[in-house]
């Protein structure tokens, strides 16, 4: 189904002119399952994938990415079930860009010649250079601001839900471990692991929230409140101690 590019079509009409959640959430859960399926498979394989390129693809000069739609649906939505699915489809679109960053994708985008692994390579570094540009800063800000929510028991889905914790703590680490925080264009715009506000706003917020799962009986406690002390620890190392 990656090499159907008919489906991707669907989808990304979906995602821009769609407004009913549960085809939203039923399109994010099938483009995940593909992204997800596209950092498992190998180079070769990754060639044929016509179909996970041509959605990264900027589609003209008016509409921004699909990248971007995604990010305007995630920040946007109340519906518990449409956030995790978007962010998991967040998560598994920037694991597959950097994964093919791994394997010699520069973020260069000139194109040298007219070969399919090339043309690759412009695509998926103009999506990464665009999504470092515009959506990683505003997914940073935003998930700092859930995750404030959510030691405080008053975010999405009200106490602390454990689920949309993981996700944005997982994709708030993805964009840290990758270093894709600072904008190239404009470094003094860029949040930077290091600085200051993230100590301030990501660390409290992290004790918060571990402080709350340490205090409930050990029988309680599920394999999710692992999850999150485990990321709890990974961030850490972007905090100023």
């Amino acid at each position: 189904m990656v090499h159907d590019i008919d489906i991707f079509k669907l989808c990304r009409s979906i995602l821009w002119h769609e407004n009913d959640a549960r085809v939203l959430l039923e399109t994010m859960r099938l483009l995940s399952s593909f992204y997800s399926h596209g950092m498992t498979s190998s180079t070769e394989d990754q060639k044929g994938t016509n179909g996970l390129i041509f959605l990264l693809k900027p589609t003209n000069d008016i509409l921004p990415s699909v990248i971007h739609q995604i990010t305007v649906i995630t920040t946007n939505t109340l519906h518990t079930e449409l956030l995790l699915s978007s962010l998991q489809l967040l998560a598994h679109i920037t694991q597959f860009l950097c994964h093919l960053g791994d394997n010699d994708i520069t973020e260069n985008p000139a194109m040298t010649n007219d070969d399919a692994d090339t043309e690759i390579k412009r695509v998926m570094a103009l999506a990464l250079a665009l999504m470092k540009q515009y959506q990683v800063e505003k997914l940073i800000d935003w998930g700092l601001d859930r995750l404030e929510e959510q030691s405080r028991g008053v975010g999405i889905g009200m106490g602390l839900n454990r689920s949309i914790a993981i996700h944005v703590m997982y994709l708030l680490w993805l964009f840290f471990h990758h270093d894709l925080v600072a904008l190239d264009n404009d470094p003094g715009r860029a949040i930077r692991p290091n600085d200051d506000i993230l100590t301030r706003r990501l660390k409290p917020s992290m004790q918060a929230i571990v402080e709350y799962i340490q205090q409930e009986d050990e029988f309680d406690k599920s394999s999710d409140d692992k999850e999150i002390e485990q990321l709890a620890e990974a961030l850490g190392q972007f905090t100023i101690i």
